[in-house]
Protein backbone atom coordinates (compact mmCIF):
# COMPACT_ATOMS: atom_id res chain seq x y z
CA UNK A 1 0.00 0.00 0.00
CA UNK A 2 2.90 2.23 1.21
CA UNK A 3 4.67 1.57 -1.85
CA UNK A 4 1.87 2.31 -4.37
CA UNK A 5 0.94 5.40 -2.70
CA UNK A 6 4.66 6.67 -2.75
CA UNK A 7 4.83 5.97 -6.85
CA UNK A 8 1.28 7.65 -7.20
CA UNK A 9 2.22 10.75 -5.69
CA UNK A 10 5.62 11.53 -7.06
CA UNK A 11 4.85 10.21 -10.61
CA UNK A 12 1.04 11.81 -10.58
CA UNK A 13 1.65 15.23 -9.75
CA UNK A 14 4.58 15.23 -12.02
CA UNK A 15 2.39 14.64 -14.77
CA UNK A 16 -0.28 17.34 -13.60
CA UNK A 17 2.22 20.01 -13.52
CA UNK A 18 3.96 19.23 -17.23
CA UNK A 19 0.42 19.58 -18.86
CA UNK A 20 -0.48 22.99 -16.42
CA UNK A 21 2.67 24.52 -17.86
CA UNK A 22 1.58 22.91 -21.65
CA UNK A 23 -1.71 23.87 -21.68
CA UNK A 24 -0.70 27.61 -19.78
CA UNK A 25 1.85 27.81 -22.90
CA UNK A 26 -0.11 26.73 -25.84
CA UNK A 27 -3.44 28.80 -24.93
CA UNK A 28 -0.57 32.40 -24.21
CA UNK A 29 0.32 31.71 -27.99
CA UNK A 30 -3.01 30.95 -29.53
CA UNK A 31 -2.24 27.53 -30.35
CA UNK A 32 -4.88 25.45 -28.78
CA UNK A 33 -5.72 22.56 -30.79
CA UNK A 34 -7.30 19.12 -29.82
CA UNK A 35 -3.79 17.79 -28.86
CA UNK A 36 -4.27 20.35 -25.99
CA UNK A 37 -7.75 19.44 -25.59
CA UNK A 38 -6.74 15.80 -25.12
CA UNK A 39 -4.10 16.24 -22.86
CA UNK A 40 -6.37 18.35 -21.13
CA UNK A 41 -8.77 15.55 -20.56
CA UNK A 42 -5.98 13.07 -19.77
CA UNK A 43 -4.76 15.46 -17.12
CA UNK A 44 -8.21 15.52 -15.35
CA UNK A 45 -8.53 12.01 -15.01
CA UNK A 46 -5.14 11.58 -14.08
CA UNK A 47 -6.51 13.84 -10.62
CA UNK A 48 -8.94 11.26 -10.54
CA UNK A 49 -6.38 8.39 -10.06
CA UNK A 50 -4.63 10.24 -7.51
CA UNK A 51 -7.49 11.40 -5.64
CA UNK A 52 -8.52 7.41 -5.84
CA UNK A 53 -5.45 5.81 -4.42
CA UNK A 54 -5.42 8.83 -2.00
CA UNK A 55 -8.49 7.17 -0.62
CA UNK A 56 -7.95 3.60 -1.45
CA UNK A 57 -4.72 3.92 0.75
CA UNK A 58 -6.24 5.46 3.61
CA UNK A 59 -5.38 2.69 6.36
CA UNK A 60 -4.48 3.35 9.84
CA UNK A 61 -0.64 2.55 8.80
CA UNK A 62 -0.95 5.29 6.01
CA UNK A 63 -4.03 7.59 6.00
CA UNK A 64 -5.83 9.43 9.20
CA UNK A 65 -9.26 9.56 7.33
CA UNK A 66 -10.26 5.61 7.85
CA UNK A 67 -12.76 5.31 5.05
CA UNK A 68 -15.66 3.75 4.88
CA UNK A 69 -15.54 0.38 2.59
CA UNK A 70 -18.12 1.24 0.53
CA UNK A 71 -16.00 4.28 -0.60
CA UNK A 72 -13.14 2.15 -1.09
CA UNK A 73 -14.72 0.12 -3.65
CA UNK A 74 -16.03 3.53 -5.42
CA UNK A 75 -12.00 4.46 -5.12
CA UNK A 76 -11.35 1.21 -7.10
CA UNK A 77 -13.58 1.67 -9.51
CA UNK A 78 -12.44 5.49 -10.72
CA UNK A 79 -8.71 4.23 -10.21
CA UNK A 80 -9.38 1.59 -12.81
CA UNK A 81 -11.47 3.12 -15.08
CA UNK A 82 -9.25 6.06 -14.89
CA UNK A 83 -6.42 4.13 -15.75
CA UNK A 84 -7.08 3.20 -18.99
CA UNK A 85 -8.45 6.58 -20.05
CA UNK A 86 -5.19 8.38 -19.16
CA UNK A 87 -3.14 6.47 -21.18
CA UNK A 88 -5.09 5.91 -24.26
CA UNK A 89 -6.38 9.92 -24.01
CA UNK A 90 -2.33 10.68 -23.78
CA UNK A 91 -1.57 8.47 -26.69
CA UNK A 92 -4.34 10.20 -28.84
CA UNK A 93 -2.38 13.51 -27.66
CA UNK A 94 0.27 12.37 -29.11
CA UNK A 95 -1.35 10.79 -32.28
CA UNK A 96 -2.69 14.46 -32.99
CA UNK A 97 0.41 15.98 -31.94
CA UNK A 98 1.82 14.49 -35.09
CA UNK A 99 -1.32 15.06 -36.88
CA UNK A 100 -1.02 18.59 -36.33
CA UNK A 101 2.35 18.72 -38.20
CA UNK A 102 1.50 16.83 -41.38
CA UNK A 103 0.37 18.52 -44.53
CA UNK A 104 -3.43 18.21 -45.15
CA UNK A 105 -3.17 17.24 -48.41
CA UNK A 106 -0.71 13.71 -47.25
CA UNK A 107 -3.14 10.63 -47.42
CA UNK A 108 -0.86 10.04 -44.21
CA UNK A 109 -3.00 12.03 -42.77
CA UNK A 110 -5.86 10.23 -42.90
CA UNK A 111 -4.69 7.17 -42.09
CA UNK A 112 -3.73 9.15 -38.89
CA UNK A 113 -7.66 9.42 -38.58
CA UNK A 114 -8.27 5.95 -38.88
CA UNK A 115 -5.52 5.11 -36.64
CA UNK A 116 -7.27 7.72 -33.73
CA UNK A 117 -10.43 5.69 -34.29
CA UNK A 118 -8.39 2.47 -33.80
CA UNK A 119 -6.65 3.86 -30.38
CA UNK A 120 -10.91 4.99 -29.74
CA UNK A 121 -12.19 1.35 -30.22
CA UNK A 122 -9.30 -0.47 -28.60
CA UNK A 123 -10.19 1.69 -25.41
CA UNK A 124 -13.44 0.86 -25.45
CA UNK A 125 -12.53 -3.14 -25.51
CA UNK A 126 -10.04 -2.70 -22.12
CA UNK A 127 -12.96 -0.64 -20.44
CA UNK A 128 -15.86 -3.25 -21.48
CA UNK A 129 -13.95 -6.11 -20.28
CA UNK A 130 -12.52 -4.80 -17.44
CA UNK A 131 -16.34 -3.39 -16.15
CA UNK A 132 -17.74 -7.45 -16.83
CA UNK A 133 -14.91 -8.92 -15.27
CA UNK A 134 -14.80 -7.09 -11.88
CA UNK A 135 -19.14 -6.73 -11.80
CA UNK A 136 -19.33 -10.57 -12.76
CA UNK A 137 -17.04 -11.69 -10.14
CA UNK A 138 -17.70 -8.98 -7.76
CA UNK A 139 -16.35 -11.20 -4.50
CA UNK A 140 -12.92 -9.33 -4.65
CA UNK A 141 -15.26 -6.29 -2.80
CA UNK A 142 -15.17 -8.19 0.15
CA UNK A 143 -11.89 -9.41 0.73
CA UNK A 144 -9.67 -7.78 2.87
CA UNK A 145 -6.91 -6.34 0.15
CA UNK A 146 -9.34 -4.49 -2.98
CA UNK A 147 -7.90 -6.00 -5.96
CA UNK A 148 -9.84 -7.37 -8.49
CA UNK A 149 -7.60 -10.07 -10.52
CA UNK A 150 -8.30 -9.52 -14.36
CA UNK A 151 -7.08 -12.52 -15.58
CA UNK A 152 -4.98 -13.31 -18.28
CA UNK A 153 -7.08 -12.44 -20.91
CA UNK A 154 -7.28 -8.99 -20.38
CA UNK A 155 -3.59 -8.81 -19.44
CA UNK A 156 -3.14 -9.82 -23.35
CA UNK A 157 -5.54 -7.33 -24.80
CA UNK A 158 -3.51 -4.63 -22.54
CA UNK A 159 -0.61 -5.78 -23.65
CA UNK A 160 -1.67 -6.76 -27.31
CA UNK A 161 -3.15 -3.00 -27.69
CA UNK A 162 -0.27 -1.54 -26.08
CA UNK A 163 2.29 -2.89 -29.00
CA UNK A 164 -0.39 -2.17 -31.57
CA UNK A 165 -0.47 1.52 -30.16
CA UNK A 166 3.20 1.95 -29.77
CA UNK A 167 4.33 0.58 -33.01
CA UNK A 168 1.74 2.85 -34.61
CA UNK A 169 2.99 6.14 -32.53
CA UNK A 170 6.23 5.14 -33.75
CA UNK A 171 5.97 3.89 -37.39
CA UNK A 172 3.89 7.08 -38.29
CA UNK A 173 6.74 10.02 -36.86
CA UNK A 174 9.56 7.32 -38.46
CA UNK A 175 7.77 7.23 -41.79
CA UNK A 176 7.03 11.27 -41.57
CA UNK A 177 10.30 11.63 -41.41
CA UNK A 178 11.61 9.28 -44.30
CA UNK A 179 9.08 11.22 -47.30
CA UNK A 180 9.01 14.42 -46.64
CA UNK A 181 11.06 17.53 -45.80
CA UNK A 182 10.30 19.35 -42.76
CA UNK A 183 11.60 22.35 -40.98
CA UNK A 184 14.22 21.11 -38.88
CA UNK A 185 12.20 22.35 -35.61
CA UNK A 186 9.40 20.10 -36.93
CA UNK A 187 11.73 17.04 -37.47
CA UNK A 188 13.03 17.22 -33.49
CA UNK A 189 9.58 17.02 -32.50
CA UNK A 190 8.98 14.00 -34.34
CA UNK A 191 11.96 12.03 -33.38
CA UNK A 192 10.83 12.80 -29.69
CA UNK A 193 7.54 11.47 -30.46
CA UNK A 194 9.81 8.43 -31.95
CA UNK A 195 11.62 8.21 -28.66
CA UNK A 196 9.25 9.14 -26.40
CA UNK A 197 6.96 6.18 -27.89
CA UNK A 198 9.97 3.28 -27.09
CA UNK A 199 9.24 4.80 -23.55
CA UNK A 200 5.93 3.96 -22.68
CA UNK A 201 6.13 0.90 -24.72
CA UNK A 202 9.16 -0.17 -22.11
CA UNK A 203 6.21 0.45 -19.07
CA UNK A 204 3.79 -0.85 -20.19
CA UNK A 205 5.42 -4.74 -20.47
CA UNK A 206 5.92 -4.74 -16.62
CA UNK A 207 2.32 -3.76 -16.21
CA UNK A 208 1.02 -6.27 -18.29
CA UNK A 209 3.40 -8.41 -16.99
CA UNK A 210 2.21 -8.56 -13.19
CA UNK A 211 -1.26 -8.35 -14.32
CA UNK A 212 -0.38 -11.69 -15.40
CA UNK A 213 1.04 -12.93 -12.37
CA UNK A 214 -1.19 -15.22 -9.86
CA UNK A 215 -1.77 -11.98 -7.57
CA UNK A 216 -1.43 -8.76 -9.60
CA UNK A 217 -0.62 -6.58 -6.59
CA UNK A 218 2.41 -5.18 -8.41
CA UNK A 219 0.34 -3.84 -11.40
CA UNK A 220 -1.29 -1.50 -8.85
CA UNK A 221 2.38 0.14 -8.94
CA UNK A 222 3.04 -0.47 -12.69
CA UNK A 223 -0.43 0.99 -13.61
CA UNK A 224 -0.09 4.86 -12.13
CA UNK A 225 3.68 4.81 -13.28
CA UNK A 226 2.82 4.19 -16.72
CA UNK A 227 -0.86 6.16 -16.66
CA UNK A 228 1.70 9.03 -15.10
CA UNK A 229 4.94 8.30 -17.39
CA UNK A 230 2.51 8.43 -20.93
CA UNK A 231 0.76 11.40 -19.96
CA UNK A 232 4.34 13.19 -19.18
CA UNK A 233 5.58 11.79 -22.15
CA UNK A 234 2.76 13.26 -24.17
CA UNK A 235 3.67 16.94 -22.56
CA UNK A 236 7.54 16.26 -23.60
CA UNK A 237 6.81 17.52 -27.04
CA UNK A 238 5.45 21.32 -25.65
CA UNK A 239 8.14 21.16 -23.13
CA UNK A 240 11.09 20.26 -25.03
CA UNK A 241 10.00 22.93 -27.91
CA UNK A 242 9.80 25.67 -24.92
CA UNK A 243 13.02 24.66 -23.66
CA UNK A 244 15.02 24.57 -27.09
CA UNK A 245 13.17 28.21 -28.13
CA UNK A 246 15.22 29.46 -24.41
CA UNK A 247 18.08 28.23 -25.33
CA UNK A 248 18.06 29.00 -28.78
CA UNK A 249 17.13 32.64 -27.68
Amino acid sequence: IVSTLVAATIVHPVAILCTVFRLGYRYTRLRFWWDDLLAGLSMALDVVCLVSIWILTDSSSVGPVHQPRKALVVAYWFASIAFTSVLWSARLSILYSVMRITPSTMMLRRVMYAMAVSFGLMYISIIIQKVYMCAHHGKWETTHILQCHLGNGIAITELTTDCISDIILVAIPWGLLLRIRLPKAHRKLLLTIFSASIVTTAVSIPHAVFVLGPEGLLSDITAHVEAGVSLIVANLLVILTYIYKVIKH
